[in-house]
């Protein structure tokens, strides 16, 4: 048995539910902490019987490294001699246990404690996997990534339920777009006078940055206006001066002069 019982002394499993166990890489010092049940409980289908039959025997927690599938790896590679396994605590009930795990993680501070290197001190991820360690990649991991990303293509079968999906969102173009041929929810609907003045207080003193209006510009010389039917220059039947359609409805409101 590779469990040392420095901190709780010999026992007996019959009396107890389960343990709280510390990992240590003893070349690096870096740690784990989590818990293990000493029996296993489940409940078998009886033929002639309503409910299950409960059936409870002994865990393999004699030869249980971790939960981690990292660790396990790691003790895979490295060897079970380069480890140390510690039980630090005995539990009566599983709400004991759970509790005592969380608590030991929580003391610990296994998501931000460091090393004298810089390196995380435990291996544990997350905390009842809801608070999670904020592991930044290494460049060399930001690399793979980008790589394999790279000049990766979809096989038909996913392309096909993509499709499917921004079909059912709403999300396709064209006729395959439920909205298609149907008018915009906001079509004739124009802001009322608070909210204009919203937007006017809003904008006041902003100025856009030389790189803005650049794109800017370049977008509305890109753009053909001749099929905008907004930029269609109109004449004012009151005063004769020229307009685009999307202007001499504002023109109008202020006051038009002839």
């Amino acid at each position: 048995m590779h469990w040392i019982k420095d901190f709780v002394g010999d026992f007996d499993i019959n009396d107890w539910f389960g343990f709280i166990y510390l990992i240590e890489n003893i070349e690096t010092d870096q740690k784990y902490i989590g818990q293990k049940q000493f029996r296993n409980r489940r409940r078998k289908l009886i033929t002639g019987r309503k409910n299950r039959k409960v059936i409870i025997k002994e865990s393999n927690w004699s030869i249980y490294t971790s939960s981690s599938d990292h660790v396990n790896l790691l003790i895979e590679e490295l060897g079970k001699e380069k480890f140390r396994f510690f039980i630090l605590k005995l539990c009566k009930t599983k709400r004991e246990l759970g509790y005592a795990e969380v608590e030991e993680q929580i003391k610990r501070d296994v998501l931000r404690s460091k090393l004298p290197n810089g390196e995380r001190e435990y291996y544990n991820k997350s905390i009842m996997n809801r608070w999670f360690a904020c592991d930044k990649h290494s460049e060399e991991s930001i690399e793979k990534i980008r790589l394999a990303s790279t000049n990766r293509k979809h096989t038909d079968l996913t392309r096909k339920k993509m499709s499917t999906t921004r079909i059912e969102r709403g999300l396709s173009k064209g006729e395959n777009n439920p909205t298609f041929g149907k008018p915009s929810w906001n079509k004739g609907i124009s802001h009322t006078e608070e909210m204009r003045c919203k937007i006017s207080l809003a904008s006041k003193g902003k100025t856009k940055s030389i790189e803005h209006r650049h794109k800017m510009s370049i977008g509305a010389k890109s753009r053909d206006n001749t099929t905008n039917s907004c930029n269609r220059s109109v004449v004012c039947e009151n005063c004769g001066k020229n307009f685009n359609v999307g202007n001499l409805a504002q023109h109008k409101k202020r006051g038009c002069t002839p």
